[in-house]
């Protein structure tokens, strides 16, 4: 479903497709945010952008980073957006230059038609989490998709390890995110492979005594790797397929509630995991063939 709690946002637009050059070509200007414009987006869209750049941002070592701006604005992005409001308020309301609804929609239709199976279990994850729920991805398949497929609703609620590359982050991150904010709901989502790294954390977990539920999706593999083997290499590959452990067997060797479901079933145990509490590991077996595999960075 398409949330119209914020009318006006498009969502994330990075990675290598063309959803935003209808838009980009009808912009006049852009104005950029508190936003470094991180490699993988200017390296496609970023390619893209108007001439005129008003770049914001508190950092100075940013601004111009990556594109020139026209104008540059040393401060905070909530502060200086605030003043930059009150200077334009219209005496009227006035209509967006941009059809929202119309690219949205024809967002939709094209998330339909390329993420397929991993739409649909994101769409579920999001409709059975509160919307304050923190979720913390990995390096996966679903992680990938995540920043341009999961609606959010609050400010970081999700977090993502960007372009780092860094395998192994969602656990010890999510771990993180519960100290923090111990009344938000928090949700690791892995690859088996990436899970791997860093899964002695689930005993820290348990140390702390937290509610934490860990979503590892397992293909047995790496997954992108091995797809990218496959594109790049002619189907040659090496060091991608895992001999992986148990991982409901793993997680209850650590003392945490564990099960292992079907996609279909992941929002229902999502909430029983949120209505039972303390930590839980939840496999899930994931392959799916075809466009959903093709994860946004991959050319």
């Amino acid at each position: 479903m398409i949330s119209d709690r914020h009318p006006l946002a498009l969502g994330d637009g990075w990675g290598r497709f063309d959803l935003y050059d209808e838009l980009l070509a009808q912009a006049d200007m852009v104005l950029v945010a508190g936003s470094r414009i991180d490699v993988v987006s200017d390296a496609n869209l970023g390619a893209r952008f108007p001439k005129r750049i008003v770049q914001i941002d508190l950092d100075p070592g940013v601004i111009g980073l990556r594109r020139p701006p026209e104008v540059a604005v040393v401060g905070d992005a909530a502060a200086v957006l605030g003043a930059l409001a009150d200077e334009l308020s219209p005496v009227r309301p006035v209509e967006c230059w941009f059809d929202v609804s119309g690219f949205r929609q024809r967002k939709r239709a094209w998330m339909v038609e390329h993420a397929g199976p991993v739409l649909e279990l994101i769409e579920d994850l999001r409709a059975a989490a509160p919307e304050d729920a923190i979720f913390v991805d990995d390096l996966t398949l679903v992680g990938y998709w995540m920043p341009l497929l999961f609606e959010t609703y609050q400010p970081r609620t999700l977090i993502h390890p960007g372009t780092y590359g860094t395998l192994g982050y969602a656990l010890p991150a999510a771990i993180g995110a519960k100290l923090a904010c111990p009344k938000q709901a928090v949700v690791a989502i892995s690859g088996d492979g990436g899970f791997m790294f860093t899964l002695q954390e689930l005993a820290t977990a348990v140390a702390e005594k937290l509610d934490l539920i860990v979503l590892v999706f397992n293909d047995n593999a790496y997954g992108a790797i091995k797809t990218f083997q496959d594109r790049m290499f002619r189907g040659r590959r090496i060091g991608t397929d895992l001999a992986n452990p148990d991982f409901v067997k793993l997680g209850e060797a650590f003392g945490v509630h564990s099960a292992r479901v079907e996609p279909k079933a992941l929002g229902a145990a999502v909430r029983r995991a949120l209505d039972k509490g303390g930590v839980w590991l939840i496999e899930i077996p994931f392959a799916p063939e075809g466009a959903p595999t093709m994860v946004p960075w991959m050319p």
